[in-house]
């Protein structure tokens, strides 16, 4: 049976910045929406209540597309995230993928993992599967889970913190990022996450997502076959994509994986501290001096009183 291409849901993207000390604008905040068409507050414990219901009002900020930052989640992962965890050197599981919102392509693979059996002695969260998505049927009934009593679905909120038991008994992140499309290069913080404490990681994104990351330079890992990272079609990625996880389980050992990425995982993780040092890919817009913020309000016909009321 051909298989037949299809349009999953798009996600709106935007980034915008905000000043958060109203008399001194010394500090700005960046922050994103998806589908919502309303801004999530990433960093909700740096604002009030007031503060919160204004960030609401995207006609109060300063609009940036997200591809004009595509290395944006990098500087976020890096400052979040308060401690890393030493590899684990003896791995008795081959991956490791938490999810949490329920977008069409994360049902998508997730069911199909299920399927297969490739979830029964491996590691994930699944922790809104009460919110069904509305076009996707399940094959398989893949209930809510979480990967530790210690990491509750609260702890999402916090997503920087991660499940250090997870991650010390798994050799490699299965990461289902927020977008599976064609349009767009967009990396986020579960792309990061794992670079950032030296593990290997296969992920599924949009159209080109670890050819885009080479262009910055990071290397692929070498027991990965990246093909499906450049099939166009978004079912036949995907359907790759799950190939590659079972090909991968098959293959080798857990014990084999850490053995074979450990040089690429050293080299990565520098990688990702020599693109923040040197503000690789950091548009200028984003260099928060005072004279900046106030060029910034000017060229988007606001001025500082406008900008807060």
């Amino acid at each position: 049976m051909e298989i037949q291409d299809i349009t999953l849901p798009q996600h709106q993207i935007v980034d915008f910045i905000k000043t958060k000390k109203y008399n001194t604008y010394n500090k700005v905040y960046i922050t994103r929406f998806e589908e919502t068409g309303k801004p999530e507050v990433y960093l909700s414990n740096e604002f009030n209540h007031a503060e919160k219901e204004l960030l609401k009002d995207s006609k109060k900020f300063i609009l940036k597309d997200n591809t004009d930052w595509p290395t944006y989640f990098i500087w976020v992962t890096i400052e979040s995230t308060h401690s890393q965890t030493t590899p684990s050197m003896s791995p008795t599981k081959h991956f490791l993928t938490m999810n949490n919102k329920q977008h069409y392509h994360r049902c998508y693979v997730m069911d199909r993992l299920n399927q297969r059996g490739l979830l029964t002695n491996n590691v994930y969260s699944w922790t809104n599967r009460d919110i069904k998505h509305d076009g996707y049927t399940w094959l398989t009934n893949l209930s809510k889970h979480c990967i530790q009593e210690s990491y509750s679905p609260d702890a999402l909120i916090t997503q920087y913190c991660i499940p250090k038991d997870a991650f010390n008994s798994t050799a490699i992140s299965v990461v289902l990022e927020s977008q599976c499309n064609n349009s767009t290069t967009f990396f986020t913080e579960k792309t990061f996450i794992p670079i950032l404490h030296k593990r290997p990681l296969l992920v599924l994104g949009n159209f080109r997502h670890w050819e885009n990351l080479g262009n910055y330079g990071f290397k692929k890992y070498p027991f990965i076959n990246y093909d499906f990272d450049t099939e166009y079609n978004i079912v036949r990625r995907m359907d790759k994509f799950i190939n590659e996880v079972e090909r991968i389980v098959d293959s080798y050992s857990p014990q084999e994986i850490t053995n074979m990425s450990m040089e690429v995982c050293h080299y990565n993780y520098n990688k990702l501290f020599d693109i923040y040092d040197k503000n690789i890919g950091k548009p200028s817009w984003a260099r928060f001096d005072s004279e900046t913020i106030v060029q910034l309000l000017s060229d988007y016909n606001l001025s500082i009183s406008s900008s807060i009321h």
